[in-house]
């Protein structure tokens, strides 16, 4: 379970650190770029929390810096359940 969450966490992180390049890139040339939304912070996550011996659920947060599409992710649907939670008060 070791290496299988460790690979987890290197894989999650160097899809997440391509993602990083692929959107500096794609700002600075004004281009589009591909990468893979989510996938690298997720992945690593997964890593974080599997790990038996390590105990490295405090850094969870990590993977939101290492990954930079998990943050506008997380804000989007943060606003959104309040606007929801914001009708569902007034009716």
């Amino acid at each position: 379970m070791k290496t299988f969450a460790l690979g987890l966490i290197i894989i999650g992180s160097v899809i997440g650190l391509l993602n990083w390049v692929s959107g500096l890139n794609a700002l600075i040339k004004e281009g589009s770029k591909s990468f893979f939304p989510y996938i690298g912070g997720i992945i690593c996550l997964g890593g974080v929390y599997l790990h038996p011996t390590l105990n490295l659920s405090y850094y969870w947060w990590v993977a939101l810096i290492v990954d930079f599409t998990l943050l506008p992710l997380i804000l989007v649907l943060a606003c959104q359940t309040a606007r929801n939670i914001g009708r569902h008060e007034n009716t």
